[in-house]
């Protein structure tokens, strides 16, 4: 079962040790607003969902999950003046931001590895 973007938002502000009162203060709203948000009480709309990663200190991308990244884009598009969708300029903001993880990830990647050769390389020379 997936966890929803509320829940990872709690795991995230567990793990950073702030408190509720300390995201929603931030946010300028009640400590009460800001449960219904990790509850998945309230409905997440992308700026908000910036600001809650700012105050983090994350990025978007760290908090959802592919999924969850095309379903907010979904429902997020902008709509103009003639009534229509502004699929194109939504969806370059999509592949942008998808490009921006795989990167991320890489390098993600060759530091963890880096880290995974340094610590063989400590127990190997605690095991002589």
């Amino acid at each position: 079962m997936t966890m929803n973007i509320g829940e990872k938002i709690r795991k995230i502000r567990e793990s950073k040790d702030f408190s509720q009162d300390y995201i929603a203060t931030n946010l300028n709203i009640s400590p009460q607003a800001y449960g219904k948000i990790e509850r998945g009480e309230t409905k997440m709309d992308m700026e908000r969902l910036q600001k809650i990663a700012d105050i983090l200190e994350v990025e978007v991308v760290d908090i959802i999950s592919m999924e969850e990244k095309a379903k907010a884009w979904e429902t997020n598009y902008h709509h103009n003046q003639e009534g229509n969708y502004n699929f194109y300029a939504e969806n370059t903001k999509m592949i942008e931001l998808l490009e921006k993880t795989v990167a991320d990830q890489q390098v993600e990647l060759v530091f963890l590895r880096k880290e995974m050769e340094k610590l063989t390389d400590t127990l190997q020379r605690m095991v002589k």
